[in-house]
């Protein structure tokens, strides 16, 4: 009796057969995998006929998770650094400047991650940093890279994996460190294709991989879209995992969390904590999730777009809040102002009627 139910008997074999037909299951052997070959993504193929939990060990890879941008274009500057964009998603450019930005997609993916060129571009890279937490299983393994890809001009991508020459620690753009896995192109064109490819991980890879896709100039209109991007153990892929939203949410804030901006124009709050001095209060911010180290950078609006709340009085922040103290579980921000407040009063920092005002805790790769 097959493990799939009558109808569906699986041949043990050690090899994939040469001409295999659509419906039929093996157990491979020298995998250890159950297969099935199907038509999906508009060919026929080998693909796993087990769905394990967990097995994209991309975070966002159908890009529906938005914290810095919720779905507005971001600028990505040319021969500047990466920049995240999407969580866990960064980009750079050469020659001109490209804008990024999720998209409305169409079912079964909400979103697509769309690039639109300029005159002047000579290059795009699209990446993600894998931790080594999650991706140590993998090395001395087969895994396979998926997606579905698209561009308006563009015939080829380039895929290229890495692994981190030290623990979680991949360099620049100017400078990486890190070291070849595999490489190679996927053929692309005007319509969204579905593309895979096996990866021999190396033993060595136990320090984190970089997943990075790049292309040749995208033009002034030109765009690329991707969506639907898996990494998982294996010497074939499997459909897409969806996760549940909250659950995406909950993996990307380990890496980036924001706080606002708030919709309503009001006094949304951040904090709550005490005035220190005349000038100066400090709120604790416990994060949602614990982040992956204590974050390095905080990123604000102007000065403006913040106050300090105390006995029901707003005043206006003239710098920027900082970080007096940060853990990976908790944040002790500092609001500033002109005079005014009394040491060891309570106070709140909030939003000085602001839809700008925000917070971002870093602690991406």
């Amino acid at each position: 009796m097959s493990i799939f139910g009558a109808g569906h008997e699986v041949v043990t074999s050690s090899t994939k057969p040469a001409s295999p037909s659509v419906g039929q299951m093996i157990y491979c052997t020298d995998t250890d995998e159950y297969l099935k070959y199907v038509s999906y993504g508009g060919a026929n193929r080998w693909m796993q006929a087990v769905l394990k939990p967990n097995r994209n060990v991309i975070i966002n890879g159908g890009f529906a998770v938005d914290q810095r941008n919720a779905g507005a274009a971001q600028t990505i500057t040319a021969a500047a650094a990466l920049a995240y964009t999407r969580d866990r998603w960064y980009a750079y450019c050469t020659g001109a400047n490209v804008t990024v930005q999720r998209t409305a997609g169409s079912a079964p993916y909400q979103y697509y991650y769309s690039v639109t060129g300029l005159a002047s571009n000579t290059a795009v890279g699209i990446g993600t940093r894998l931790e080594a937490a999650n991706t140590y299983q993998l090395a001395n393994t087969t895994a396979t890279l998926s997606g579905w890809f698209a561009s308006t001009s563009l015939t080829s991508i380039t895929w290229t994996a890495y692994y981190a020459n030290t623990a979680d620690s991949f360099g620049s753009v100017a400078s990486p460190t890190r070291t070849s896995i595999a490489t190679g192109t996927f053929t692309i064109s005007s319509t969204l294709s579905y593309q895979s490819v096996a990866i021999s991980i190396p033993a060595a890879a136990t320090t984190g991989i970089e997943i990075v896709f790049t292309t040749g100039a995208l033009l002034g209109s030109q765009t690329l879209t991707i969506t639907g991007v898996q990494l998982e153990q294996g010497s074939v892929p499997s459909t897409f995992e969806f996760r549940d939203a909250g659950e995406e949410l909950r993996r990307c804030q380990r890496y980036y969390y924001q706080m606002g901006p708030y919709a309503s124009g009001g006094y949304g709050s951040f904090g709550t904590g005490f005035a220190i001095n005349t000038t100066t209060i400090q709120v604790n911010i416990p994060y949602p999730v614990t982040m992956r180290s204590a974050p390095a950078t905080l990123t604000t609006a102007a000065a403006a777009q913040y106050g300090n709340f105390v006995a029901n009085t707003i005043t206006a922040c003239n710098i920027a809040p900082n970080i007096a103290g940060v853990e990976k579980d908790v944040a002790r921000i500092q609001g500033f102002v002109a005079s005014g407040m009394t040491a060891g009063g309570g106070a709140m920092l909030v939003a000085n009627l602001s839809t700008t005002a925000f917070l971002g805790f870093s602690a991406e790769l």
